[in-house]
């Protein structure tokens, strides 16, 4: 068996081949001692159970240049191993349990909690970020990020990277538009939406069309929120790839952007309703109400007490009688007594006895 790691590693820029065999894996393993999460995303590609790094004795049948293991023989003792305890120094309790010193190095430079991230999430976006410095160690990426502090943007859109989609979880949106945001328009026209944690501003972007169809987008304040400048900067471009608009019908293409080839760009009307902040929303609040907070796959990336101290700390930016849209994964704290209108949508009560 062959493990191509064609796009994880450059040939020549480490010492290893573009093509890494089974009798390569110990040798390899060896050379990572000092750059264990830089390689991780080949490793986790290949069963671990078999690897032990240095300080600890490797099986006796899996010394360099054993004789191959029968399929039925490799089945049986990947069981095994995933039943059997954690051995410790390994690549897997490593990367799950401590933040990679770059990887810290960057949150606080930043001006973010490393302690709010878990590891596991974070360390594995760490072959990235030395791909973006074109470096082949943590020691090295340091040393670089020292030199030239300018690198730091970059590697922190590396590690902390934002999935999203214009109007992701359609029903969710159908909600939204159907129920939710009419409700605000009725008791007041303006209507405040904040998402924390915006990411490149797509799903603000499409609160803000629903806003527009509903005649209730010019009296409305809008705020997107993200730590990473280079998503802030694309969210206030408004500039999207023609690929991302695959959650949104031709009607809405037509009127709220202008395709020029690959590139479509949100229409100057919508945009300049939004406003686009670089901060962190630990730290950020604003001294007035929000009707309307977008909090939606983010809360499962952090330490679960730092979740929810957001999510208390949401609240207390909430309007009573105010909606929380989150993700579908994402569980809010049960004190908080927020009841569950549908899929993702929660509203916070309009009295403490309600």
């Amino acid at each position: 068996m062959v493990v191509s790691v064609y796009g994880v590693f450059t040939p020549g820029d480490y010492p290893c081949s573009d093509r890494i065999t089974f009798e390569d894996i110990e040798s390899l393993a060896l050379w990572t001692r000092g750059h264990l999460n830089l390689i991780q995303d080949v490793l986790r590609l290949i069963d671990l159970s078999h690897i032990y790094f240095a300080g600890e004795d490797p099986p006796e049948d899996l010394r360099l240049g054993c004789r191959s293991e029968t399929t039925q023989e490799f089945r049986g003792r990947r069981k095994h191993s995933a039943q059997g305890p954690q051995k410790r120094g390994s690549l897997r309790a490593e990367s799950t349990t401590l933040l990679s010193p770059l990887v810290r190095f960057i949150l606080r430079q930043s001006g973010l909690d490393s302690g709010a991230y878990q590891p596991k999430a974070l360390n594995r976006r760490l072959g990235a970020c030395l791909r973006v410095l074109r470096t082949a160690s943590e020691e090295a990426a340091l040393k670089a990020l020292r030199q030239n502090p300018a690198l730091l943007e970059a590697c922190l859109g590396s590690l902390l990277i934002g999935v999203s989609d214009f109007f992701r979880d359609a029903a969710v949106f159908d909600q939204i538009k159907r129920v939710v945001l009419p409700q605000m328009l009725q008791n007041d026209r303006t209507v405040r939406v904040y998402s924390a944690g915006c990411s490149a501003g797509h799903e603000l972007y499409s609160v803000a069309m629903i806003l527009d169809e509903l005649g209730g987008l010019e009296a409305s304040q809008l705020l997107g929120l993200d730590c990473r400048p280079d998503a802030i900067e694309q969210a206030r471009s408004g500039g999207f790839s023609v690929s991302d608009l695959k959650g949104i019908g031709e009607h809405r293409q037509q009127r709220y952007f202008r395709v020029e080839g690959r590139c479509a760009v949100i229409l100057p009307r919508l945009r300049r309703n939004a406003t686009w902040h670089v901060g962190d929303f630990g730290v950020f609040l604003d001294p007035k109400p929000w009707d309307l907070i977008l909090f939606r796959n983010v809360a499962i990336y952090l330490q679960a007490e730092y979740a929810n101290r957001i999510w208390h700390r949401l609240d207390q930016q909430l309007k009573p009688g105010g909606m929380v849209i989150a993700g579908s994964a994402d569980r809010p704290p049960e004190d908080l007594r927020w009841k569950r209108e549908s899929s993702c949508i929660y509203r916070k009560p309009l009295t403490v006895a309600e």
